[in-house]
């Protein structure tokens, strides 16, 4: 069997038939794992999750009898003890707290004010922007307090603004009252998604890979950034056309795109190498809500005004009675029958937003420490989103943006650490010799495999690094050693961008040899050993690399980045409740709200948008598609790697798979014909990831570019 190294950075050991195994599988387990289709197992039997182990539900058997409401008991069994301590983290470090209880406030206000205009005008001003403060207020508050992973955050979303969008549309046309047409769905929306918690569902969140993650949250991050620039472009047209209010527009252009990137400049301190780390991690903490008050300051002075006048909040007039419910005996009984189908897609795109945000949140990168409850998060947005409908608020579902700020709000990064370059040293004591080669790995059992064949041996053999030699030091004069005059096979199946031993090597001299020999085989062994790895010794020279990256990790500070860094976490409930405490209390603040520019809120999008592409591969890869193949550097990322050991041809061949689901949903999207049907479509992807790419693309390719499918 071939042994690579996959996505995740682990070992896996590759058969002729397509099934993958860990490497040191001996077949004494009757589950399999495949990457090329779907087995009729029992879909609480896998052992080895989609993703990260770490970041699946449990392994509970979702829709049968015995196991009915055991997710949701085990969330609270896990999450009780940890209540009281939930409160009191929050209460213990105040400054981080507070920093991002300041920057959320407007992270989340911002969106909320945003959409509740666009809703205004989709609804034909049955929802308007107090509804949706209101609603994000007491909805936050609510999830805050009864869900088990308090760092995620609900919040109005535009993929939900789409579905109430069509749906008023379709109201308006039939002649059907809106509002209880809109509770309607909510009940029905709840019932499913409380049915689909109790049956422990969320466990299905496992057969949703990056593939389907990566597209879905691009998805979320261009509608922020739509959001944000095309007022900015409505704005210019006119002026480009007949320079009518042309400062107009590029003082809110300009606003915007300042806005943008100072928020951006101040999270990214702690990356930073001035300052201290404790002031670094004050401006990353206070940085983006000081701009968005400092911008808001500065263009509400009068000689702001006079460059150009630009756009402020506006709330809309109050609702007459806060907590007033819909009157669902005004809906005929045939059209409440009927909310059971548009509530059908409405359930489908809160399970995936929800489950897809959870497991983005406990993803181990994000070094949270308590642990996850998706079947008891799920149960608490029923009870939500039940509330919101009898009371004719905006709906509001997990948002990923959000939570993904509120995570590294509150997040502790390590120092930035410079590591120079490894020099090879002439004075090392000699190092000692290489382990004798592992006999070729066996089929496992019960699989009609033959052991390898010798030449896949010597192949392994010649992937592997020569034994390092002792250099003399310069002073002292030693007789060169002879060495043997051997010609130089090529490797067969080397991977692109790995040097291969030049063929005139064996002609150099002695002394040549003694100083490159060193160097030239730690360079092929790293390359060699992170791209692949073969049978009959290549596992164990994985597991060797592998044990010394262990080491040296071991001994350095990690680095902090985009993507990693996160020394630690404070999971607390106290600023979700806070944030959405004074989103609430806003509704008070109308006057103070109405002198923000919409253009520091647009650039707020702008950041949002921008922070949460960090990190998806799939648009990562289609950025390194432009690089230069000779300047393709396999260590810098999983994205380069996977373009030096595949090649740029199937690698493009996959982002564009992707590219073409994230325009197809985004087009669905815009049509209001289809906006209220195109959540499920989201739900077709998994089915494609699942069923129709093992077809296009080789368990290989699939396990480097994604995760795997268990089963």
């Amino acid at each position: 069997p071939e042994v690579f190294v996959g996505n995740d950075g682990s070992s896996r050991q590759l058969y002729d038939n397509g099934v993958v195994m860990p490497v040191g599988w001996t077949g004494s387990s009757n589950r399999r794992r495949t990457g090329s289709k779907m087995a009729p197992a029992a879909l609480g039997s896998t052992a080895w999750p989609v993703g990260d182990a770490a970041a699946n539900p449990l392994d509970i058997a979702p829709f049968r009898r015995e196991t009915w409401m055991q997710g949701i008991r085990n969330d609270v069994r896990k999450r009780w003890p940890l209540y009281a301590a939930d409160w009191l983290d929050g209460i213990r470090k105040p400054a981080k707290s507070g920093g991002a209880v300041l920057f959320l406030y407007f992270a989340v206000l911002a969106p909320a004010v945003a959409f509740g205009g666009v809703m205004q005008a989709a609804t034909f001003g049955a929802l308007g922007p107090r509804d949706v403060l209101l609603s994000c207020g007491l909805s936050g508050m609510a999830y805050a307090c009864l869900a088990g992973q308090p760092m995620t955050f609900v919040a109005p979303t535009g993929l939900t603004l789409s579905f109430i969008g069509a749906l008023a549309a379709w109201a308006a046309k039939t002649g059907v009252p809106f509002l209880p047409m809109y509770a309607w769905c909510g009940v029905w929306t709840s019932i499913y998604l409380a049915v689909l918690a109790s049956f422990n569902a969320s466990g299905l969140i496992r057969y949703c890979t990056r593939f389907t993650e990566d597209v879905f949250n691009a998805l979320l991050a261009f509608n922020f950034v739509a959001e944000g620039a095309s007022p900015l472009w409505r704005g210019l047209q006119p002026a480009l056309a007949t320079g009518r209010k042309s400062a107009d527009a590029l003082l809110a252009l300009n606003a915007a795109l300042g806005t943008s990137v100072a928020c951006r400049a101040f999270a990214g301190a702690p990356r930073s190498r001035v300052f201290s780390a404790k002031a670094r991690a004050l401006l990353a903490d206070f940085g983006p809500a000081a701009v968005v008050v400092s911008a808001s300051a500065v263009l509400s002075r009068p000689a702001a005004r006079r460059l150009g006048g630009l756009e402020r909040l506006k709330l809309g007039a109050p609702r007459e009675q806060i907590f007033s419910a819909v009157d669902l005996g005004a809906l005929r009984v045939k059209y409440r029958i009927l909310a059971m189908v548009p509530a059908v897609f409405l359930a489908t795109l809160f399970f995936l937003d929800q489950n897809i945000t959870v497991r983005t949140v406990n993803s181990p990168q994000n070094k949270l420490k308590k642990g996850a409850a998706y079947h008891l998060d799920l149960a608490a947005l029923a009870f939500i989103t039940l509330g919101s409908s009898l009371l004719g608020l905006p709906w509001m579902c997990s948002a990923t943006v959000q939570s993904l700020n509120h995570v590294r709000a509150l997040s502790t990064y390590a120092e930035s650490v410079e590591t120079a370059p490894p020099r090879p040293a002439l004075d090392d004591a000699p190092p000692p010799p290489l382990k004798k080669p592992a006999p070729p790995l066996a089929a496992p059992a019960g699989q009609k495999r033959p052991l390898p064949a010798p030449d896949e041996i010597i192949r392994a053999a010649k992937l592997r690094a020569a034994p390092p030699k002792q250099v003399p030091k310069a002073t002292v004069s030693v007789a060169a050693p002879k060495v043997p005059l051997v010609k130089a096979a090529p490797v067969a199946d080397a991977p692109r961008g790995v040097a291969a031993a030049s063929p005139d090597v064996a002609s150099r001299n002695a002394t040549s040899e003694l100083v490159e020999a060193p160097v030239r085989a730690a360079g092929n062994a790293t390359n060699a050993t992170r791209l692949r790895a073969t049978a009959g010794g290549g596992a164990t020279a994985v597991a060797e690399i592998q044990e010394r990256a262990l080491k040296r990790a071991a001994s350095e500070k990690p680095r902090a980045d985009d993507d990693g860094g996160v020394a630690s976490v404070v999971e607390t409930r106290l600023t979700g409740f806070v944030v959405h405490g004074l989103v609430l209390a806003s509704l008070n603040a109308a006057p103070v709200l109405g002198e923000v520019p919409l253009a520091v809120v647009w650039g707020v999008f702008l950041f949002l948008g921008a922070k949460v592409m960090t990190g998806n591969q799939f648009l990562g890869r289609a950025a390194a598609l432009l690089v230069d193949e000779q300047r393709l550097d396999p260590s810098k990322n999983v994205v380069e790697r996977s373009m030096v050991e595949l090649g740029r041809r199937k690698v493009a061949k996959f982002t564009a798979v992707q590219a073409f689901c994230l325009a197809t949903l985004w087009l669905l999207k815009l049509n209001k014909a289809t906006a209220m049907i195109f959540p499920s479509v989201i739900g077709v992807l998994l089915v494609l990831r699942a069923a129709v790419l093992p077809r296009v693309f080789s368990p290989r390719e699939l396990l480097t570019l994604d995760t795997e499918i268990d089963l």
